[in-house]
């Protein structure tokens, strides 16, 4: 077999050595004799870097164990990278400031030229918070190559919690741009290992009414059920569309704007089992308006679902409302398109006042805690427990389980787990060991 090529910036294989009889011999050769090294012998470990430039160093390490020499080689090769990193930025020259990465990658974004689809509502989110955060900031006047993870440190402490995520992505998408300036391999990230500074908490553990630590929990079926009666009696509510958008989400699991972005033509109650397609979603344009887009958050939101009898139900009952403007002659042309009009005017559906009817619903219903995200994680949760599989469960939520990982787990003990706390040989196992 070929060997490997060691690419610039990286270190090949690590040899260890034992020093026998004033010979150094390799640890494989005594392994492929069936020798064993004598103790207290004394090692080295030794390795060949590739500089940038594509020249070989080798690099030795000695110490009286393996481990130590294997720890002392990589503080070499750490030592030794830096100086090569730095001499390769003197020859090179400093790249652009962060600024110029961030604007190329704001352009990109916005002419939808990345490799990624966003929804207008996350271009608009980002661009916003990358003129008004990022690219005016004295650290973006720096090239990325004077950046230290301090400097970041101290810029994420100077802005509000609520955008600093925000900020760190588009700060590595930034160096991921710049990275592409370099040839071979680009210098270490500032990003890598940075930490977010601790959010000012005040006096309680949770900051305001819907602290995460509270939007995380696990709700039980039973706590659903509470809270779609709770609704039910709730006269605003249900006008303003609030109660069939949380009944739809409890059986779909699906984002906001998905659900106040349907249309009936994404409807099929014919079928068996009847089904519902996410196709796009309203967004909002400046100077024009609300605009339905045939564009979702991820290519794999776009997705047919099976609906269940509660879903049915709320679909059959917006349809039986539709139908009965069209009758008496009141019907808009958003009625007849969308699900959810909005619920005075019958316009084109507002995801931001339907939010404010979701907010005030769930107040009235004894949870100011809760959101529509709540109630995906949970059903992300209820399909887990379900022994899913992966590609299932993606087809269903429409984002990949990777990002479920990452962004749905709650924590929690779920009703199943009571239930196996509480089995008789569970009992007896624990008692057994008292």
């Amino acid at each position: 077999m070929g060997r490997i090529r060691v690419q610039p910036g990286s270190i090949g294989e690590v040899n260890h050595e034992i020093l026998i009889s004033g010979k150094w011999t390799s640890e494989r050769t005594l392994k492929r004799r069936g020798e064993t090294p004598p103790k207290g012998a004394e090692r080295r470990a030794r390795a060949m870097y590739r500089t940038l430039s594509g020249e070989q160093k080798n690099l030795y390490a000695s110490g009286g164990s393996r481990a130590s020499c294997e720890t002392v080689l990589m503080a070499k090769v750490r030592d030794v990278r830096d100086d090569d990193e730095a001499c390769a930025t003197k020859l090179r020259g400093p790249r652009a400031p962060l600024s110029l990465y961030v604007e190329r990658w704001v352009e990109q974004l916005e002419n939808r030229s990345l490799p990624r689809v966003y929804a207008q509502r996350t271009i608009d989110t980002y661009s916003g918070v990358a003129r008004k955060h990022v690219i005016p900031s004295e650290l973006a006047a720096k090239s990325v190559d004077e950046i230290t993870r301090n400097d970041l440190f101290a810029e994420l402490a100077s802005l509000s919690s609520g955008v600093r995520r925000h900020v760190v992505s588009i700060w590595r998408s930034a160096w991921d741009l710049a990275d592409g300036d370099i040839p071979g391999n680009p210098p270490q990230s500032p990003l890598d290992g940075l930490k977010m500074p601790r959010a000012e908490t005040g006096s309680g553990a949770n900051v305001g009414r819907r602290g995460r630590a509270h939007r995380d929990r696990v709700y039980s079926p039973a706590e659903i059920d509470k809270l779609l009666r709770r609704l039910d009696e709730d006269s605003y509510a249900i006008s303003s569309g609030a109660r069939d958008i949380i009944g739809l989400a409890v059986a779909t699991g699906a984002r906001i704007n998905e659900l106040n972005s349907l249309r009936w033509a994404d409807i099929d109650l014919e079928t068996e089992p009847p089904s519902l397609t996410f196709a796009g979603q309203i967004v909002r344009r400046k100077g024009e308006g609300l605009e339905w887009t045939p564009v979702l958050k991820s290519a794999i939101s776009h997705r047919t679902i099976p609906l269940t009898h509660p879903a049915v139900d709320v679909l059959e009952r917006r349809l039986d409302m539709m139908k009965t403007r069209q009758r008496v002659g009141i019907a808009t042309r958003a009625d007849e398109v969308f699900v959810f009009p909005t619920p005075r005017r019958h316009g084109m559906p507002d995801q931001d006042a339907m939010k404010k009817s979701l907010r005030r619903s769930f107040d009235a219903a004894g949870h100011p805690e809760m959101t529509l995200h709540s109630i995906r994680r949970m059903v992300e949760r209820r399909l887990e427990e379900a022994d899913l599989s992966r590609m299932d469960r993606e087809s269903i939520m429409g984002h990949t389980v990777q990002v479920a990982e990452r962004h749905y787990s709650t924590h929690g003990v779920p009703e199943r787990g009571l239930e196996a706390l509480g089995r008789p040989e569970a009992r007896s196992r624990g008692e057994s060991k008292v």
